[in-house]
């Protein structure tokens, strides 16, 4: 089951609103897939080919380099082979930031690490 998260900046007052973690649809590697840009798509099954390969997927809140955004992007990672799949921004599609920790992640608005974030649902 994936949360429902408030980003607000104690600083400057933006908020964001992302989803985290992963749902029931997202048990099949081919549902996983359809989260990504249509080349990653395609390099992911060519790779998976006829195998059931292990994975972990999930929503993880990232900043995003362009458009300067709190961003929800899927993450598929292939445990076996070593191998990360980060989707690009929702808003610009430039690349992302995951948010590892939000007390050093600085606000992508007013510079200042002031990020809070706070559960307000959930989703499945």
């Amino acid at each position: 089951m994936g949360k429902m998260m408030k980003i607000v900046c104690a600083s400057c007052k933006n908020e964001w609103q992302c989803m985290t973690g992963c749902g029931l649809s997202h048990a099949l590697l081919q549902s996983v897939v359809r989260e990504f840009p249509k080349e990653t798509q395609d390099t992911v099954m060519e790779k998976a080919g006829e195998e059931l390969p292990l994975f972990e997927f999930g929503f993880h809140l990232s900043a995003c380099n362009g458009c300067g955004n709190i961003v929800s992007v899927p993450v598929l990672r292939f445990e076996e082979r070593e191998e990360e799949y980060v989707g690009p921004c929702p808003v610009c599609q430039d690349d992302v930031a995951i948010i590892t920790d939000m007390e050093d992640t600085v606000c992508p608005v007013c510079g200042n690490k002031t990020l809070l974030a706070e559960e307000i649902g959930r989703w499945d």
